[in-house]
């Protein structure tokens, strides 16, 4: 596995047993990750390994193209889904659950609002940190595939601990002012109709800031939740949301045609499986309402979880 070793490294070093109440194993990618949830692979959109899989993809034309050095170049569409990314959301500050330990900066540093917020009624918050990790290029698997990023490695690419924003409702609404946009009844209650539609597998990416019944604003650690479980995934999917108006989110093209930066994400390219504390064996679609699916899910005291995010693969093979 190419590790990036030297941050690997780094971040153990720092490890506090003092602050050690992370929760967390190190990371098992072969036991962590629910690898059934790669299915169906659609070759064509003939072909489908693992056809009765919920998760089928429409795929449409079989034959693509996409241009190289501005000549096209034919192929054949493959689809499924790809483990590409891990976010922790934590209520204890700099728990990084993929190693198990509390990493402590020097002085052990913390941004006000970090870990401890005022929790009464049913509001909840948490950090997150957001790992890149290519799992099938980190394990070398599907390499006939042209789309895959075998250039990337495991690093750790957002820490919410140093980020104001995330820390602090209004200063996010003073950054990401389109909250007020969609900060109404009649924007809320259309949250209503994603939540019921993506019960069936049905995300609507046209209300974008709808996290099934949560809202992505203000894009800040607080959520209204009397679900812990549901509140921690709702803050995942703020992740990638988060992740995207920072302009680090990658998405496949529709087309097949490679990677592509996405400042607005579509709910129906990615999935998420809650791996830590108890593991899921689905990885489901932002929003589905933790009712149907998180009983038993938060073991007593276990407060900080860890997701693996499952990235829909569109890849025009043979060009």
């Amino acid at each position: 596995m190419r590790f990036r070793l030297v941050t690997l490294v780094f971040l153990l070093l720092l490890s506090s047993r003092a602050n050690a109440t992370c929760n967390g194993t190190f990371l098992n990618p072969i036991t962590d990750i629910a690898w059934e949830n790669i299915f169906p692979i659609s070759i064509g959109g003939v072909i489908e390994i693992g056809k009765d899989s919920k998760y089928s993809h429409g795929i449409g034309a079989p034959i693509c193209t996409c241009s190289r050095a501005l000549i096209p170049m034919i192929g054949i569409k493959v689809a499924m889904w790809e483990p590409a990314r891990i976010i922790d959301t934590v209520k204890d500050p700099f728990c990084m659950m993929p190693f198990g330990s509390v990493i402590a900066p020097a002085g052990n540093l913390t941004v006000k609002g970090a870990g401890s917020r005022d929790t009464r009624d049913s509001n909840q918050f948490n950090q997150f940190h957001w790992y890149i990790f290519p799992a099938l290029a980190l394990l070398d698997l599907f390499v006939d595939l042209p789309c895959v990023d075998y250039q990337r490695e495991f690093d750790v690419a957002m820490m919410t601990e140093l980020l104001l924003t995330w820390n602090n409702d209004q200063y996010s609404t003073i950054i990401n002012p389109e909250a007020l946009l969609v900060a109404n009844p009649v924007a809320q209650l259309a949250c209503m109709a994603d939540a019921t539609s993506v019960m069936f597998r049905r995300p609507i990416d046209q209300l974008f800031w709808c996290i099934g019944n949560h809202s992505v604003y203000p894009i800040a650690g607080t959520v209204d939740s009397a679900d812990p479980v549901e509140a921690h995934m709702a803050n995942a999917a703020k992740a990638i949301f988060q992740m995207g108006r920072l302009g680090l989110l990658w998405q496949y093209r529709s087309d097949g045609c490679g990677l592509t930066p996405s400042i607005m994400w579509s709910k129906s390219r990615w999935r998420l499986q809650l791996s830590k504390p108890v593991r899921s064996s689905e990885a489901r679609y932002p929003g589905v309402p933790g009712v149907i699916w998180t009983p038993l899910k938060h073991p007593p005291l276990d407060d900080n979880f860890m997701t693996i995010v499952f990235r829909k693969l569109d890849c025009c093979v043979g060009n």
